[in-house]
């Protein structure tokens, strides 16, 4: 029964799907999972590891993904936007390919952030301003076995990203549009003020000729 009850506490390898979001990120889609919180449990999180198609030398992330309380919890590689996926050392370590595989591994475990006095151990202390930081911790419990491999092709994920109006651009474009307008307001007006005239050149007319005949 203790062995049943131990199993039951490890997390199930995840399922994911990759997707690329623009020409610089990928995103690793994770399902969530339930796991059962104890005194050592209370949040699940997930790695991902990463190598060359045609080896056999896995190169696994040091950083973890909280699991969100969404449906699924997403890993963005690189976390932030960059000129390409990957460091140049990771690429070196890849041998820069562009066929590269992928694998996400789940870890239970108590996940915690306290409040500590001071400054942050290590750091700079001219840019904190010594009233205290959060440390995070996570304390692994069980980890699930790494998942199946998805691979991808680097050379195929191009995609055409939405273009955005930079605050300059939004600007000229509302500025051009209210020209527009204003230039067919003041056509549509002169075109108007042409009928009156021409109807009352007409109408003057008429009253010459009434005279004449």
């Amino acid at each position: 029964m203790r062995l049943f009850a131990l199993n039951q506490l490890k997390p199930s390898a995840p399922k994911f799907t990759i997707q690329f979001p623009n020409n610089s990120t990928i995103q690793l889609v994770i399902e969530n999972q339930a796991f059962t919180n104890n005194s050592t449990v209370n949040s699940i999180v997930y790695y991902y590891r990463v190598k060359d198609h045609y080896s056999d030398k896995w190169i696994i992330d040091g950083d973890y993904q909280l699991q969100s309380n969404l449906k699924t919890s997403i890993i963005s590689i690189p976390p932030v936007p960059m000129p390409y996926f990957f460091d140049p050392v990771t690429y070196n370590k890849l041998n820069n390919s562009t066929l590269i595989d992928f694998q996400v591994q789940a870890v239970t475990g108590y996940y915690a952030i306290t409040q500590k006095p001071g400054y942050i151990p290590g750091a700079p202390t001219q840019a904190q301003s010594g009233n205290g930081y959060e440390e995070i911790t996570f304390n692994p419990a069980e980890s699930s076995d790494w998942s199946n491999t998805q691979t991808v092709n680097l050379n195929e994920t191009s995609t055409t990203p939405t273009p955005i109006l930079t605050n300059n651009k939004l600007f000229l474009t509302i500025t051009l549009s209210a020209i527009g307008i204003a230039i067919i307001i003041l056509l549509v007006m002169a075109v108007k003020r042409r009928k009156s005239k021409l109807a009352n050149t007409t109408k003057v007319f008429s009253k010459y000729l009434d005279l004449i005949y």
